[in-house]
């Protein structure tokens, strides 16, 4: 170690690609050290690592991305930018949803609010502190937004009733595992997992087409008395060969859906995409086979009360 590199600390040597909890004062990333920690007050916080190899990180470096500070009325987020610190704020009442993605050691915790979207990047190696962070968040985000507007049952009336015995292998496990941890949900929207016809032109594209067909992905939609939740794959439409190793999972409140755009895929004439508009910069899409008539199921489920679900509108292909 050279002098420039300063005397060995006990962040340092905890330094690895882990997400880990802030239990005091002495926990924090010394550039997010501003004073606006206070264990008193935290109900959870997680410092996110840098992206970087063990074997070139030093002592006087800072190790850390970002820090996410759980209180009683909102998130404190504390990110690095340079050298220098940024710290936003944000009330629970100001979330509109949250997103927990994972491809292999891929791991992006991503927050939706009124007006913007922010992601954190992880190693899925702390999918477990992960998933203890976004249920903390989850919960309080779903009760400020809903407000009293939570109701006692969660059925609602589909048009067509979703087949979850489609789906791959994997996605029925998430299927059994989601409700056995939430016996009160109703699957309003099932995609199984199917080959489409794309969009080719020319000879190129055609021969492309038949080597790397286009795939309609997995998805699952859940509707509870005060929030929707998708489970869904990284990319909707695809051509890839292989198994695609990817899970989105995103929270949204039932109170914070303005509308439904549906939209005729850019990729294939055959598929329906339905973007939910939640009121952040950033739309919330998911996609169906148009035959199966599964993007119907979807307005009806994300109704906020039973009965007619939230404004629809058409749109062109994206």
């Amino acid at each position: 170690m050279t002098s420039g590199e300063g005397a060995r600390t006990a962040e340092f040597d905890g330094f690895g690609p882990w997400v880990l909890q802030i239990r005091g004062y002495e926990d924090v990333p010394p550039l997010f050290r501003d004073g606006t920690y206070d264990p008193a007050a935290s109900v959870l916080a997680m410092k996110f690592p840098r992206d970087i190899e063990r074997r070139v990180a030093h002592p006087a470096m800072n190790l850390y991305d970002a820090m996410v500070d759980v209180r009683a009325d909102g998130v404190v987020v504390h990110q690095r930018v340079g050298e220098r610190a940024a710290v936003q704020r944000i009330p629970f009442a100001d979330f509109r949803a949250t997103r927990v993605y994972s491809r292999l050691l891929d791991g992006r915790y991503i927050l939706f609010t009124r007006t913007d979207w922010l992601e954190l990047r992880y190693s899925t190696a702390s999918d477990k502190e992960i998933a203890r962070l976004n249920a903390t968040i989850t919960d309080r985000m779903v009760a400020a937004v809903q407000g009293e507007a939570a109701v006692a049952g969660t059925a609602v009336t589909v048009p067509h009733t979703p087949n979850p015995a489609g789906v791959d292998y994997w996605f029925t496990s998430l299927h059994e595992a989601y409700l056995a941890a939430h016996p009160n949900a109703q699957l309003v929207a099932a995609q199984r997992r199917v080959r489409v016809g794309g969009r080719s032109i020319g000879l190129w594209r055609r021969l492309t087409s038949v080597f790397l067909p286009t795939q309609l992905s997995n998805a699952l939609v859940y509707r509870e008395a005060d929030r929707v939740t998708l489970l869904q794959r990284a990319s909707s439409v695809s051509r890839q060969r292989g198994t695609d190793f990817s899970l989105v999972r995103t929270v949204i409140p039932l109170r914070a859906i303005q509308r439904v755009t549906m939209h005729v895929s850019a990729q294939s004439d055959e598929v329906t995409l339905a973007v939910i508009d939640v009121g952040a910069r950033q739309g919330l899409d998911i996609a169906f086979l148009a035959a199966e008539h599964q993007a119907a199921n979807l307005v009806a489920g994300l109704a906020s009360e039973p009965g007619p679900g939230p404004g629809t509108a058409a749109g062109p292909p994206r």
